[in-house]
């Protein structure tokens, strides 16, 4: 009698399961996701060192106004010290304010961050005639990637195999497929075009339509080489990235970003960016001293405060 019920309680939720995927608003083979998903953590888990350089030149207009930056950015990543090191130094900038032109306002400015031994070291400098670079020591924390703020993707760290805002494909993908099957208004469309898995997504929220596009190349490690969003009318976002292969890594070689944003988006602008690697350099040897504050401030005089022990010192050209 036992068994019966038990058989009629597996089949009844089965049934209910069944019934309950059939009815979500998934068109495609949702187990080509598990597929891309492979792929990109196969290329993820190969991953051990990484150091690179690479130039970003960014335009923002909003209005008669614009910005323009060209910066140079170094990074470094180790996977078995825990460690990563970025330094973004600003070489070009312009800018158009009210009808007035500010030629070089940015040019020299430094932001970096060092991730080691459980540190967190933070570069800050603003060039003038008495100003020095400031780092400052952070709490102790165990080592978790350093995920992307916004656009901007100041932090340029080993989270450019996630595409976007340090979000792997997995997490993505789990949050779609939960989204399916519970919301009435969520749809996925998952199919493949040659080595391209391509995942459209769509949705509302208060009337307006939000839209996803992806396509990931399986036949590069699960890249994400194309990408689309939209909230309505409002914003749009597209990134198309070229990729390269590295001692058997796939790793990004360029980056294409553009925003649109329109009234009421929070940021009514048009925002470009284009990231090209100068040099890209995977799972070589590093040297310990990559990952050194010397080599966060280029070796330069700079301020070391520590908050923690409440100290302040001067390291300069010698400082390790």
């Amino acid at each position: 009698m036992r068994r019966l019920l038990l058989a009629a309680l597996i089949s009844s939720a089965l049934i209910i399961a069944i019934a309950r995927f059939a009815s979500a608003d998934i068109v495609g083979d949702p187990a080509l996701l598990d597929e891309a998903i492979r792929a990109h953590e196969h290329n993820v888990a190969e991953l051990r060192t990484w150091d690179a350089r690479l130039e970003v030149r960014d335009t923002r207009r909003e209005n008669a106004d614009s910005n323009a930056w060209t910066n140079d950015v170094t990074f470094a990543y180790d996977r078995e010290r825990g460690a990563s090191i970025f330094v973004w130094r600003c070489a070009e900038s312009q800018g158009l304010r009210d009808g007035k032109s500010y030629p070089g306002y940015n040019d020299g400015t430094e932001d970096g961050e060092l991730v080691v031994d459980g540190k967190l070291y933070t570069l800050r400098f603003w060039p003038g005639p008495n100003s020095i670079r400031t780092v400052s020591v952070g709490r102790l924390v165990p080592f978790v990637p350093r995920q992307a703020v916004g656009s901007a993707e100041l932090r340029i760290v080993p989270e450019q195999l996630f595409w976007h805002g340090g979000k792997p494909l997995k997490t993505r993908f789990e949050q779609y497929k939960t989204a399916a099957l519970g919301r009435g208004d969520f749809q996925l469309e998952v199919r493949r075009e040659g080595d391209l898995i391509k995942v459209n997504t769509q949705s509302s929220q208060n009337v307006r339509v939000l839209r996803d596009e992806l396509a990931i190349d399986i036949a590069k490690g699960g890249m994400v080489v194309s990408a689309f969003s939209s909230v309505g009318d409002e914003r749009t976002d597209k990134w198309q990235t070229d990729v390269e292969q590295q001692n058997g890594i796939w790793i990004p070689e360029k980056r294409v970003y553009a925003y649109v944003g329109k009234a009421p988006a929070r940021t009514a602008a048009t925002i470009e960016r284009t990231m090209v690697w100068k040099s890209n350099h995977v799972n070589d040897p590093l040297d310990p001293s990559r990952f050194s504050v010397r080599s966060l401030t280029g070796g330069n005089e700079a301020l070391l405060s520590d908050p923690l022990k409440r100290t302040q010192e001067r390291i300069g050209a010698n400082s390790p």
